[in-house]
Protein backbone atom coordinates (compact mmCIF):
# COMPACT_ATOMS: atom_id res chain seq x y z
CA UNK A 1 0.00 0.00 0.00
CA UNK A 2 1.32 3.72 -0.52
CA UNK A 3 1.34 6.26 2.15
CA UNK A 4 -1.04 9.16 2.22
CA UNK A 5 0.36 12.06 -0.22
CA UNK A 6 1.59 15.14 1.36
CA UNK A 7 -1.76 17.70 0.84
CA UNK A 8 -1.86 20.96 1.85
CA UNK A 9 -5.29 20.83 2.50
CA UNK A 10 -6.46 23.33 0.90
CA UNK A 11 -9.41 21.41 -1.34
CA UNK A 12 -12.92 21.83 -1.11
CA UNK A 13 -12.67 18.52 0.13
CA UNK A 14 -11.15 19.16 3.47
CA UNK A 15 -14.53 20.81 4.43
CA UNK A 16 -15.64 16.90 4.78
CA UNK A 17 -13.70 16.17 7.68
CA UNK A 18 -14.81 16.23 11.53
CA UNK A 19 -14.14 19.47 13.11
CA UNK A 20 -10.51 19.44 14.74
CA UNK A 21 -9.53 17.58 12.16
CA UNK A 22 -7.80 17.82 8.09
CA UNK A 23 -7.85 16.18 4.85
CA UNK A 24 -4.00 14.31 4.77
CA UNK A 25 -3.85 12.55 1.70
CA UNK A 26 -7.36 10.54 1.33
CA UNK A 27 -7.55 10.45 4.95
CA UNK A 28 -8.55 12.56 7.37
CA UNK A 29 -6.40 13.41 10.67
CA UNK A 30 -6.44 14.75 13.36
CA UNK A 31 -4.81 18.40 12.80
CA UNK A 32 -2.28 18.03 15.46
CA UNK A 33 -1.13 15.52 13.48
CA UNK A 34 0.17 17.84 10.69
CA UNK A 35 0.57 16.86 7.18
CA UNK A 36 1.74 14.20 5.77
CA UNK A 37 3.61 10.99 6.88
CA UNK A 38 5.25 10.58 10.65
CA UNK A 39 5.37 14.64 10.25
CA UNK A 40 6.87 16.70 12.79
CA UNK A 41 9.43 13.70 14.54
CA UNK A 42 12.50 13.78 14.72
CA UNK A 43 14.14 11.01 12.32
CA UNK A 44 18.16 12.13 12.61
CA UNK A 45 19.33 8.79 13.38
CA UNK A 46 17.87 5.34 12.61
CA UNK A 47 14.81 4.72 12.26
CA UNK A 48 12.43 1.97 11.77
CA UNK A 49 9.25 3.28 10.30
CA UNK A 50 6.02 1.88 11.50
CA UNK A 51 2.62 2.71 9.77
CA UNK A 52 -0.99 1.44 9.32
CA UNK A 53 -0.53 1.17 5.81
CA UNK A 54 2.27 -0.58 5.36
CA UNK A 55 3.32 -4.26 5.02
CA UNK A 56 3.74 -7.11 7.49
CA UNK A 57 6.75 -7.94 5.40
CA UNK A 58 8.32 -4.63 5.48
CA UNK A 59 12.21 -3.69 6.18
CA UNK A 60 11.13 -0.74 8.09
CA UNK A 61 12.43 1.94 5.53
CA UNK A 62 10.13 5.26 5.00
CA UNK A 63 9.35 3.42 1.64
CA UNK A 64 8.68 0.22 3.01
CA UNK A 65 7.19 0.39 6.83
CA UNK A 66 6.16 -2.31 8.70
CA UNK A 67 3.28 -2.32 10.38
CA UNK A 68 3.69 -3.31 14.21
CA UNK A 69 5.34 -1.58 16.90
CA UNK A 70 6.44 -5.44 18.58
CA UNK A 71 8.22 -6.09 14.99
CA UNK A 72 9.51 -2.92 14.88
CA UNK A 73 11.68 -2.73 18.20
CA UNK A 74 12.88 -6.31 17.05
CA UNK A 75 14.17 -4.57 14.24
CA UNK A 76 16.05 -1.91 15.95
CA UNK A 77 17.09 -4.60 18.82
CA UNK A 78 21.23 -4.18 20.05
CA UNK A 79 21.41 -0.58 18.68
CA UNK A 80 20.17 -1.26 15.26
CA UNK A 81 18.32 1.75 15.16
CA UNK A 82 17.38 4.23 17.79
CA UNK A 83 13.97 5.45 16.46
CA UNK A 84 11.08 3.96 15.85
CA UNK A 85 9.03 6.61 13.53
CA UNK A 86 4.57 6.03 13.57
CA UNK A 87 2.35 6.88 11.38
CA UNK A 88 -1.09 7.66 12.45
CA UNK A 89 -3.31 4.53 13.44
CA UNK A 90 -5.07 2.11 16.35
CA UNK A 91 -2.07 -0.60 16.70
CA UNK A 92 -3.42 -3.52 19.02
CA UNK A 93 -0.43 -5.23 20.50
CA UNK A 94 1.25 -5.58 23.92
CA UNK A 95 4.53 -4.29 23.70
CA UNK A 96 7.05 -5.85 26.44
CA UNK A 97 11.29 -4.47 26.63
CA UNK A 98 12.40 -7.86 27.85
CA UNK A 99 16.15 -7.33 27.30
CA UNK A 100 18.06 -4.20 27.68
CA UNK A 101 17.72 -2.55 24.61
CA UNK A 102 19.96 0.40 24.62
CA UNK A 103 18.66 3.70 23.92
CA UNK A 104 15.14 3.77 21.85
CA UNK A 105 12.77 6.78 21.44
CA UNK A 106 9.23 5.60 20.09
CA UNK A 107 7.64 8.38 18.78
CA UNK A 108 4.11 8.83 16.98
CA UNK A 109 2.98 11.57 14.77
CA UNK A 110 0.70 12.54 17.44
CA UNK A 111 -1.25 11.28 20.31
CA UNK A 112 -4.58 12.58 19.17
CA UNK A 113 -3.61 9.94 15.74
CA UNK A 114 -1.42 7.57 17.04
CA UNK A 115 -2.91 5.05 19.61
CA UNK A 116 -1.70 1.76 21.24
CA UNK A 117 -4.24 -0.10 22.54
CA UNK A 118 -3.36 -3.54 24.43
CA UNK A 119 -4.10 -6.46 23.30
CA UNK A 120 -4.40 -8.71 26.30
CA UNK A 121 -6.27 -7.00 29.08
CA UNK A 122 -4.18 -8.97 32.04
CA UNK A 123 -1.10 -7.69 30.84
CA UNK A 124 0.84 -4.50 30.57
CA UNK A 125 0.29 -2.40 27.17
CA UNK A 126 3.65 -1.56 27.42
CA UNK A 127 6.38 -2.84 29.86
CA UNK A 128 9.92 -1.49 29.77
CA UNK A 129 12.37 -3.41 31.88
CA UNK A 130 15.32 -2.04 31.13
CA UNK A 131 17.34 0.41 29.47
CA UNK A 132 17.05 4.18 28.49
CA UNK A 133 13.58 3.82 26.46
CA UNK A 134 11.46 7.36 25.63
CA UNK A 135 7.66 7.30 24.49
CA UNK A 136 6.59 10.36 22.41
CA UNK A 137 3.14 11.58 20.70
CA UNK A 138 1.03 8.53 21.19
CA UNK A 139 -1.99 7.13 23.29
CA UNK A 140 -1.80 4.29 25.29
CA UNK A 141 -5.11 2.35 26.00
CA UNK A 142 -6.15 -0.49 28.38
CA UNK A 143 -3.40 -3.07 29.88
CA UNK A 144 -2.84 -3.70 33.86
CA UNK A 145 -1.31 -1.30 33.92
CA UNK A 146 -1.10 0.98 30.69
CA UNK A 147 2.55 1.43 31.09
CA UNK A 148 4.78 -0.66 33.47
CA UNK A 149 8.83 0.56 33.89
CA UNK A 150 10.74 -2.01 35.97
CA UNK A 151 13.22 -4.23 36.63
CA UNK A 152 14.53 -8.07 35.72
CA UNK A 153 16.04 -9.40 38.74
CA UNK A 154 19.97 -9.28 37.98
CA UNK A 155 19.39 -6.91 34.71
CA UNK A 156 20.19 -3.30 34.07
CA UNK A 157 18.06 -0.36 35.35
CA UNK A 158 15.28 1.19 33.57
CA UNK A 159 14.87 4.96 32.79
CA UNK A 160 11.74 5.72 31.08
CA UNK A 161 10.76 9.29 29.60
CA UNK A 162 7.50 9.68 28.45
CA UNK A 163 6.51 12.86 26.35
CA UNK A 164 3.13 14.28 25.08
CA UNK A 165 1.45 10.85 25.94
CA UNK A 166 -1.65 10.01 26.55
CA UNK A 167 -2.78 6.98 28.85
CA UNK A 168 -6.34 6.40 29.59
CA UNK A 169 -8.77 3.26 30.53
CA UNK A 170 -6.25 0.97 31.72
CA UNK A 171 -6.27 -0.46 35.18
CA UNK A 172 -3.40 1.40 36.19
CA UNK A 173 -2.66 4.31 33.85
CA UNK A 174 1.33 3.97 34.90
CA UNK A 175 3.54 1.70 37.44
CA UNK A 176 6.86 2.35 38.53
CA UNK A 177 8.04 -0.24 40.62
CA UNK A 178 12.37 -1.04 41.50
CA UNK A 179 15.27 0.84 43.04
CA UNK A 180 16.78 1.35 40.00
CA UNK A 181 13.58 2.38 37.52
CA UNK A 182 13.22 6.54 36.77
CA UNK A 183 10.61 7.87 35.15
CA UNK A 184 10.28 11.18 33.80
CA UNK A 185 6.76 12.12 32.68
CA UNK A 186 6.45 15.74 30.98
CA UNK A 187 3.27 17.45 29.32
CA UNK A 188 1.30 13.81 29.35
CA UNK A 189 -2.31 13.36 30.50
CA UNK A 190 -3.44 10.61 32.72
CA UNK A 191 -7.58 9.66 32.11
CA UNK A 192 -9.57 7.14 33.74
CA UNK A 193 -7.67 4.47 35.66
CA UNK A 194 -9.74 1.97 37.30
CA UNK A 195 -7.86 1.37 39.92
CA UNK A 196 -5.63 4.74 40.04
CA UNK A 197 -3.47 6.87 38.00
CA UNK A 198 0.69 6.34 38.69
CA UNK A 199 1.77 4.44 41.50
CA UNK A 200 5.48 4.67 42.34
CA UNK A 201 6.55 1.67 44.78
CA UNK A 202 10.00 -0.34 45.79
CA UNK A 203 11.83 2.44 45.53
CA UNK A 204 11.18 3.95 42.24
CA UNK A 205 11.60 7.51 41.27
CA UNK A 206 9.29 9.53 39.52
CA UNK A 207 9.39 12.96 37.91
CA UNK A 208 6.86 14.71 36.10
CA UNK A 209 5.97 18.09 34.91
CA UNK A 210 2.62 19.76 33.35
CA UNK A 211 0.96 16.58 33.83
CA UNK A 212 -3.21 16.08 33.86
CA UNK A 213 -4.44 13.29 36.12
CA UNK A 214 -8.21 13.27 35.88
CA UNK A 215 -11.53 11.16 36.39
CA UNK A 216 -9.28 8.18 37.86
CA UNK A 217 -10.48 5.83 40.39
CA UNK A 218 -9.31 5.58 43.97
CA UNK A 219 -6.12 7.44 43.81
CA UNK A 220 -4.79 9.92 41.54
CA UNK A 221 -1.19 9.63 42.20
CA UNK A 222 0.41 6.95 44.97
CA UNK A 223 3.90 6.71 46.69
CA UNK A 224 4.57 4.16 48.48
CA UNK A 225 7.96 1.93 49.84
CA UNK A 226 11.34 3.59 51.43
CA UNK A 227 13.28 5.61 49.02
CA UNK A 228 10.28 5.67 46.56
CA UNK A 229 10.18 9.45 45.64
CA UNK A 230 7.49 10.87 43.10
CA UNK A 231 7.61 14.73 42.20
CA UNK A 232 5.38 16.91 40.44
CA UNK A 233 5.48 20.53 38.65
CA UNK A 234 2.79 22.71 37.39
CA UNK A 235 0.62 19.63 37.05
CA UNK A 236 -3.46 18.90 38.18
CA UNK A 237 -5.19 15.82 39.70
CA UNK A 238 -9.05 16.09 39.16
CA UNK A 239 -11.97 14.83 39.61
CA UNK A 240 -10.22 11.73 41.64
CA UNK A 241 -13.64 9.38 42.39
CA UNK A 242 -14.24 6.82 45.53
CA UNK A 243 -13.84 3.12 44.46
CA UNK A 244 -14.53 2.31 48.57
CA UNK A 245 -14.36 3.87 51.89
CA UNK A 246 -11.21 5.77 52.16
CA UNK A 247 -10.13 5.66 48.35
CA UNK A 248 -11.06 9.39 46.21
CA UNK A 249 -7.69 10.64 47.23
CA UNK A 250 -5.76 12.96 45.04
CA UNK A 251 -2.25 11.72 46.17
CA UNK A 252 -1.26 9.74 48.59
CA UNK A 253 2.29 8.86 50.21
CA UNK A 254 2.49 5.83 52.30
CA UNK A 255 5.01 3.43 54.14
CA UNK A 256 8.01 5.49 54.02
CA UNK A 257 6.89 6.64 50.39
CA UNK A 258 7.90 10.84 49.48
CA UNK A 259 5.73 13.07 47.49
CA UNK A 260 6.87 16.58 46.61
CA UNK A 261 5.39 19.21 44.56
CA UNK A 262 5.52 22.46 43.31
CA UNK A 263 2.59 24.77 42.11
CA UNK A 264 0.05 21.20 42.04
CA UNK A 265 -3.38 21.82 41.72
CA UNK A 266 -5.26 18.95 43.53
CA UNK A 267 -9.36 19.60 43.22
CA UNK A 268 -12.64 18.43 42.83
CA UNK A 269 -11.95 15.04 44.25
CA UNK A 270 -14.55 12.36 46.48
CA UNK A 271 -11.76 11.57 49.11
CA UNK A 272 -9.05 13.87 50.55
CA UNK A 273 -6.84 15.62 48.53
CA UNK A 274 -3.78 14.25 49.98
CA UNK A 275 -3.45 12.07 52.32
CA UNK A 276 0.28 10.76 54.24
CA UNK A 277 0.18 7.69 56.27
CA UNK A 278 3.77 6.89 57.29
CA UNK A 279 5.40 8.81 54.29
CA UNK A 280 6.35 11.99 53.43
CA UNK A 281 4.29 14.94 51.79
CA UNK A 282 5.84 18.02 50.80
CA UNK A 283 4.19 20.46 48.55
CA UNK A 284 5.06 24.25 48.10
CA UNK A 285 2.29 26.81 46.56
CA UNK A 286 0.21 24.00 45.84
CA UNK A 287 -3.62 24.47 45.96
CA UNK A 288 -6.03 21.74 47.23
CA UNK A 289 -9.49 22.89 46.76
CA UNK A 290 -12.93 21.37 46.74
CA UNK A 291 -12.11 18.18 47.55
CA UNK A 292 -14.17 15.60 50.18
CA UNK A 293 -13.62 14.87 53.66
CA UNK A 294 -10.16 16.75 54.23
CA UNK A 295 -8.08 18.91 51.90
CA UNK A 296 -4.70 16.81 53.40
CA UNK A 297 -4.51 14.26 56.06
CA UNK A 298 -1.50 13.11 58.30
CA UNK A 299 -1.58 9.75 59.58
CA UNK A 300 0.39 7.43 61.14
CA UNK A 301 4.34 8.65 61.76
CA UNK A 302 3.85 10.93 58.20
CA UNK A 303 4.95 13.93 57.81
CA UNK A 304 3.31 16.95 56.16
CA UNK A 305 4.63 20.54 54.84
CA UNK A 306 2.57 22.87 53.22
CA UNK A 307 4.60 26.32 51.88
CA UNK A 308 2.64 28.78 50.58
CA UNK A 309 -0.85 28.34 48.53
CA UNK A 310 -4.02 27.70 49.58
CA UNK A 311 -6.45 24.53 50.93
CA UNK A 312 -10.02 25.51 49.95
CA UNK A 313 -13.48 24.42 50.11
CA UNK A 314 -13.23 21.23 51.40
CA UNK A 315 -16.55 19.20 52.01
CA UNK A 316 -18.45 16.82 53.83
CA UNK A 317 -18.65 12.94 53.12
CA UNK A 318 -21.98 11.30 53.32
CA UNK A 319 -20.36 8.82 55.79
CA UNK A 320 -18.90 11.55 57.74
CA UNK A 321 -21.38 14.28 58.09
CA UNK A 322 -19.36 16.49 59.91
CA UNK A 323 -16.27 15.97 58.33
CA UNK A 324 -14.74 18.48 55.29
CA UNK A 325 -11.82 19.67 57.24
CA UNK A 326 -8.90 21.52 55.93
CA UNK A 327 -5.27 19.81 57.09
CA UNK A 328 -6.47 16.52 59.53
CA UNK A 329 -3.77 15.04 61.46
CA UNK A 330 -4.34 11.98 63.53
CA UNK A 331 -1.71 9.17 64.50
CA UNK A 332 -3.03 5.93 65.66
CA UNK A 333 0.62 4.40 65.54
CA UNK A 334 3.63 6.99 66.27
CA UNK A 335 3.31 10.58 66.02
CA UNK A 336 2.09 12.75 63.25
CA UNK A 337 4.68 15.80 61.94
CA UNK A 338 2.50 19.02 59.87
CA UNK A 339 4.18 22.28 59.58
CA UNK A 340 1.56 25.04 57.70
CA UNK A 341 3.15 27.76 56.66
CA UNK A 342 1.97 31.23 55.04
CA UNK A 343 -0.86 28.84 53.88
CA UNK A 344 -4.49 30.61 53.02
CA UNK A 345 -7.14 27.98 54.97
CA UNK A 346 -10.53 28.85 54.09
CA UNK A 347 -14.31 27.80 53.29
CA UNK A 348 -13.99 24.68 55.04
CA UNK A 349 -17.32 23.09 56.32
CA UNK A 350 -15.43 22.09 59.11
CA UNK A 351 -12.06 23.48 61.45
CA UNK A 352 -9.48 24.94 58.80
CA UNK A 353 -7.12 22.56 61.24
CA UNK A 354 -7.94 19.95 63.10
CA UNK A 355 -5.91 17.89 64.95
CA UNK A 356 -6.19 14.53 66.86
CA UNK A 357 -3.50 13.84 69.34
CA UNK A 358 -0.06 14.21 69.92
CA UNK A 359 2.36 15.41 67.38
CA UNK A 360 4.35 18.39 66.61
CA UNK A 361 2.19 20.94 64.85
CA UNK A 362 3.34 24.53 63.69
CA UNK A 363 0.52 27.03 61.92
CA UNK A 364 3.39 29.75 61.04
CA UNK A 365 2.06 32.91 59.03
CA UNK A 366 -1.60 31.15 58.11
CA UNK A 367 -4.64 33.02 57.40
CA UNK A 368 -7.60 30.17 58.79
CA UNK A 369 -11.15 31.88 57.15
CA UNK A 370 -14.64 31.51 56.94
CA UNK A 371 -14.67 27.79 58.57
CA UNK A 372 -16.04 25.50 60.55
CA UNK A 373 -19.66 26.43 59.79
CA UNK A 374 -20.65 22.82 59.32
CA UNK A 375 -22.44 20.02 61.17
CA UNK A 376 -18.76 19.67 63.31
CA UNK A 377 -16.82 21.20 65.56
CA UNK A 378 -17.68 25.16 65.63
CA UNK A 379 -14.43 26.51 65.29
CA UNK A 380 -11.66 27.40 62.83
CA UNK A 381 -8.51 25.58 64.28
CA UNK A 382 -9.88 22.38 66.42
CA UNK A 383 -6.54 20.80 69.07
CA UNK A 384 -8.70 17.22 70.54
CA UNK A 385 -7.56 14.13 72.21
CA UNK A 386 -3.96 15.22 73.89
CA UNK A 387 -2.41 17.85 71.59
CA UNK A 388 0.18 19.37 73.86
CA UNK A 389 1.45 22.88 74.52
CA UNK A 390 4.68 23.60 72.15
CA UNK A 391 7.89 22.54 74.04
CA UNK A 392 11.40 21.40 72.62
CA UNK A 393 9.48 21.12 69.19
CA UNK A 394 6.95 19.12 69.94
CA UNK A 395 3.42 19.78 70.46
CA UNK A 396 0.90 23.05 68.86
CA UNK A 397 2.51 26.52 68.10
CA UNK A 398 0.31 28.95 66.47
CA UNK A 399 2.44 31.87 65.21
CA UNK A 400 1.96 35.13 63.39
CA UNK A 401 -1.70 33.78 61.99
CA UNK A 402 -4.65 35.68 61.10
CA UNK A 403 -8.29 34.03 62.69
CA UNK A 404 -11.17 35.57 60.49
CA UNK A 405 -14.66 35.15 60.26
CA UNK A 406 -15.35 33.36 62.88
CA UNK A 407 -17.77 31.12 63.25
CA UNK A 408 -18.17 30.65 67.00
CA UNK A 409 -14.55 29.97 68.57
CA UNK A 410 -11.93 30.77 67.17
CA UNK A 411 -9.82 28.07 68.74
CA UNK A 412 -11.18 24.79 70.42
CA UNK A 413 -9.11 22.85 72.52
CA UNK A 414 -10.43 20.00 74.04
CA UNK A 415 -8.27 17.77 76.54
CA UNK A 416 -5.13 19.79 74.86
CA UNK A 417 -3.33 22.87 74.77
CA UNK A 418 -1.48 25.35 72.38
CA UNK A 419 1.24 27.87 71.96
CA UNK A 420 -0.01 31.16 70.26
CA UNK A 421 2.48 33.77 69.49
CA UNK A 422 1.79 37.17 67.47
CA UNK A 423 -1.74 35.76 65.90
CA UNK A 424 -4.59 38.08 65.92
CA UNK A 425 -8.17 37.42 66.25
CA UNK A 426 -11.43 38.41 64.55
CA UNK A 427 -13.94 38.64 67.03
CA UNK A 428 -16.87 35.64 66.84
CA UNK A 429 -19.90 34.88 68.59
CA UNK A 430 -17.98 32.83 71.01
CA UNK A 431 -14.11 32.81 72.50
CA UNK A 432 -10.86 32.90 70.57
CA UNK A 433 -9.65 29.98 72.52
CA UNK A 434 -12.01 27.39 74.36
CA UNK A 435 -10.83 24.90 76.66
CA UNK A 436 -12.36 22.01 77.68
CA UNK A 437 -11.50 19.05 79.83
CA UNK A 438 -8.68 20.67 81.42
CA UNK A 439 -7.63 18.53 84.32
CA UNK A 440 -4.08 17.96 83.77
CA UNK A 441 -3.59 19.58 80.72
CA UNK A 442 -1.33 23.20 80.95
CA UNK A 443 -3.46 26.43 80.24
CA UNK A 444 -3.18 27.54 76.56
CA UNK A 445 0.03 30.15 76.34
CA UNK A 446 -0.93 33.15 74.71
CA UNK A 447 1.99 35.55 73.80
CA UNK A 448 -0.49 38.02 71.58
CA UNK A 449 -1.84 40.00 74.23
CA UNK A 450 -5.09 39.86 72.86
CA UNK A 451 -6.77 36.47 73.08
CA UNK A 452 -10.25 35.90 75.08
CA UNK A 453 -10.05 32.92 76.74
CA UNK A 454 -12.69 30.97 78.45
CA UNK A 455 -10.72 29.60 81.59
CA UNK A 456 -11.88 26.36 80.78
CA UNK A 457 -15.00 27.65 81.94
CA UNK A 458 -18.58 26.65 80.65
CA UNK A 459 -20.75 23.64 78.97
CA UNK A 460 -18.72 21.60 76.81
CA UNK A 461 -18.77 22.19 73.21
CA UNK A 462 -20.04 19.15 70.74
CA UNK A 463 -16.60 17.76 69.01
CA UNK A 464 -18.00 14.20 68.52
CA UNK A 465 -18.61 11.98 66.22
CA UNK A 466 -14.87 12.78 65.57
CA UNK A 467 -13.22 13.05 61.92
CA UNK A 468 -11.73 9.69 60.63
CA UNK A 469 -9.35 9.53 57.61
CA UNK A 470 -7.75 6.04 56.71
CA UNK A 471 -5.26 5.58 53.97
CA UNK A 472 -6.47 4.69 50.52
Amino acid sequence: MLPPDDDDDSSGLASSCPDGEHLDGELCVPVACGLGAWSGIDRTGAVVHVAAWGSASGDGSESSPVTSLVTAVELAADGAADIVAVDVGTYVESLSFTRYVGTLRIEGRCAEGVVVQGADQGQPTIAVLGGQVELAGLSVTGGQPGIFAGEIEGGLGTSLGLRQVVIEDAETALAASGPETRVDIQASDIRGGERGGMRVEGGAQLTGEALVIERTERTGLIVTGAGSLAELADSEVRHVVIDEIGTGTGVAALAGGTFEGMRLVVADGEGPGAVAAGGTFRCTDCSLQANALAGVAALDSASVRLTGGTVIGTVPTLDQPHSGVGVFAHAAVGQVDVTLTDVQLAGHAGPAVYLRGPGRYVVDGCTLDDSGTGDGVAALLAALDGVSLWQDEFGLLVRGSQFIHVPLDAAMLHASSAFFDSSTFETGPGFDIWSQECAGIPAPIDNTGQAVDNGCQGAPRVVDPRVEVVAP
